[in-house]
């Protein structure tokens, strides 16, 4: 199940993160560059779930836009990807 951005989000807005504010590189990469960075998603996937409410959060911090969370209409409690 995909998640959902709230009403009224952007497509192409810059998520935020809780404690960290704007996610947005200061230039953005064409391609990843080496085999290293190919591998994020496995670094940083487990630590990426949803909460009792069905908000995506990493490290118990909550992903959202300008509008509000990033939310999953059934799913709660569970690792995202």
């Amino acid at each position: 199940e995909l998640l959902e951005p709230p009403e009224g989000s952007v497509p192409g807005e810059h998520l935020l993160l809780d404690g960290y504010g704007l996610m947005q590189p200061e230039e953005a990469d064409a391609v990843l560059k080496s085999k290293s960075q190919q591998n994020v998603w496995k670094m940083v996937a487990p630590d990426m779930t949803l909460n009792g409410e069905g908000k995506a959060t990493y490290n118990g911090k909550l992903f959202s836009t300008t509008k509000g969370p990033l939310t999953c209409k059934s799913l709660r409690d569970c690792q995202l990807g």
